[in-house]
């Protein structure tokens, strides 16, 4: 398997938690591998769009079925075995994701189709996140 980077910018600067974001990204990441096949890729890509910092991590994996793409951010979510293979997990890590890009000001998107793979869309503003959001 292969990472294939595609960084738009060199550096950006946020006024956010380094740690929490890192383990976001991380996550993101871990679920693209986990669900690939083992002779595909994993595409990660940084942009800056519209006041925002975009991270985007794409997989060809095999793809959410259109009803569960809003429950796969819920805590304990997981999807149904793929292929029969338990692909392990506990079903929080799309819950931190979604917490940490809300703390942010941000947002967590998600695009997929049964075996079309899936593209994460983690959007980060550059401006402060409110007192309400810390």
């Amino acid at each position: 398997m292969q990472l294939l980077r595609q960084l738009e910018i060199d550096e950006a600067w946020l006024p956010a938690d380094a740690g929490l974001l890192e383990r976001a990204l991380i996550n993101l990441l871990e679920n693209a591998i986990r669900y690939s096949p083992a002779d595909s890729n994993v595409r990660l890509r940084l942009q800056v769009d519209d006041g925002a910092l975009t991270c985007t991590v794409q997989d060809w994996g095999p793809g959410i079925p259109k009803e569960n793409l809003e429950l796969i951010f819920e805590p304990f979510q997981r999807l149904p075995r793929t292929q029969g293979i338990y692909r392990g997990g506990t079903g929080l890590g799309l819950a931190f994701v979604r917490v940490v890009a809300e703390k942010h000001g941000g947002s967590i998107e998600v695009e997929s189709a049964p075996e079309q793979g899936s593209l994460f869309r983690l959007r980060l503003p550059f401006a402060a996140p409110s007192p309400e959001q810390i």
